[in-house]
């Protein structure tokens, strides 16, 4: 049958105990491990089974053979569990991750909501907000929730050990910080994630689990942003390559030229969607982001594209080929302009952005539609009409989107003068 041992594997000089199962199936032994909660020194693990007269380490001794045995009576509970229902697949159920669910929801505590568990580790709180908030949350939402579970993941790796709830706080912050300025995140990855710990921390609060009191927001200045946009020229060199294999993203990236849109809402764009009203066409959808209603006249390039088709829009295309399809026709239009901007490069098994000079097609994406309707429409319409269709909520907010800076404006004030 299973056994469960507990290690100490780490360099430092403290740190989480490892848990490791081990058990004998049809001839093949198996070990999986898991860190558990528990944080002791080297010390003190050198000699964790040795009769000390000191009060002190006799107590720390006794609470931490109180909790391994738990740990390890719930861990040889579940396996049981597993190996007398589904002995057949055990080997197919018991692995690594299944080892870390256990540990973890042995760490579980029941929330005051809900009957769910609600899991300590702030990791598995990820997991929690995923399933029990998965039908307030948008796509993205949750997609930036595994995001920022990852990062949390590799920061446990790198400095070995488990982060709790109850850790969440300044001293956390600092810490994942340094991190990640290290890793080479950038300053908007730096601030999101700590941004959403302090979401998760509020919750935790709310819920009645120990946190740390004092979680301040992070106060960082901004990587240098490159306000990327194709031009009215640019957009007439992409309409003159005629027919073309990826002429779905094209017209696509032009629809969203012209409407303003992210691609989560122009990409759901149909023609059911379309309303005439004195011969003028209005495009009527909620903004998946913002939930806003919006109703927006059709700029007669989008028309155009309509007629071509029939009436329909293109077929929708996943966001990342969209990505990548419309680099290539930006490619393929000649814009070859070398400009400053951030471009994915490979960093260790990842990728980071890095600063730089590169051809403008490199660095065009699905958000280029937005920003370029709000730059190249700035001045021809009133800013009023272009904030209602970006969705911005501030004029400032707009002006910032854009890149106009005081003097910018003071410079446009200028020509009303003479």
């Amino acid at each position: 049958m299973a056994t469960v041992n507990f290690l100490y594997r780490s360099k430092l000089d403290s740190a989480n105990l490892t848990a490791r199962l081990l058990f004998r199936h049809e001839g093949k032994d198996y070990t999986f491990d898991a860190l558990i909660r528990k944080k002791v020194t080297l010390e003190f693990w050198k000699k964790r089974n040795k009769k000390i007269r000191d009060v002190n380490f006799n107590n720390l001794q006794n609470e931490i053979n109180n909790e391994l045995s738990e740990v390890r009576t719930h861990v040889l509970k579940e396996f049981d569990s597993v190996f007398y229902s589904n002995q057949e697949l055990l080997t197919s159920i018991i692995n690594k991750q299944w080892l870390i669910n256990v540990v973890s929801s042995y760490y579980s505590v029941g929330s005051n909501l809900n009957d769910k568990l609600v899991p300590n580790r702030v990791v598995d709180f990820f997991d929690y907000l995923r399933e029990t908030r998965k039908d307030e949350l948008a796509p993205r939402s949750l997609i930036k929730y595994t995001t920022y579970k990852k990062i949390v993941e590799r920061f446990e790796i790198e400095t070995d050990k488990i982060i709790l709830l109850k850790d969440l706080g300044n001293n956390l912050k600092f810490e994942l910080v340094d991190y990640m300025k290290k890793e080479k995140y950038s300053v908007s990855s730096i601030k999101s994630t700590i941004k959403y710990l302090r979401v998760i921390w509020g919750l935790a609060n709310k819920l009645g689990i120990e946190t740390n009191k004092l979680f301040d927001p992070l106060k960082m200045e901004k990587d240098p942003e490159f306000k990327i946009y194709l031009t009215l020229d640019d957009l007439a060199k992409i309409e003159q390559m005629g027919n073309t294999d990826l002429i779905d993203a094209r017209d696509w990236l032009i629809i969203s030229c012209y409407t303003g849109q992210r691609i989560s809402d122009f990409m759901r764009f149909e023609s059911s969607m379309i309303r005439v009203e004195n011969d003028v066409k209005y495009i009527e959808f909620s903004q998946q982001k913002t939930s806003k209603k919006m109703t927006l006249p059709l700029h007669p390039k989008v028309i155009e594209i309509l007629d071509r088709r029939k009436g329909e829009f293109p077929k929708k295309i996943p966001e990342n080929r969209y990505n990548e399809e419309i680099k290539t026709i930006c490619r393929i239009a000649g814009l070859e302009d070398l400009i400053m901007g951030k471009k994915f490069m490979p960093f260790g098994e990842s990728q980071r952005r890095y600063e730089g000079e590169y051809p403008k097609w490199e660095l065009v994406s699905s958000h280029i539609g937005r920003r370029s309707f709000a730059t190249n429409f700035y001045g021809k319409i009133p800013t009023t009409y272009l904030i209602y269709a970006t969705g911005h909520g501030t004029e400032a907010q707009f002006l910032n989107y854009i890149g106009k800076s005081n003097k910018d404006l003071a410079k446009e004030l200028f020509n009303y003068f003479k």
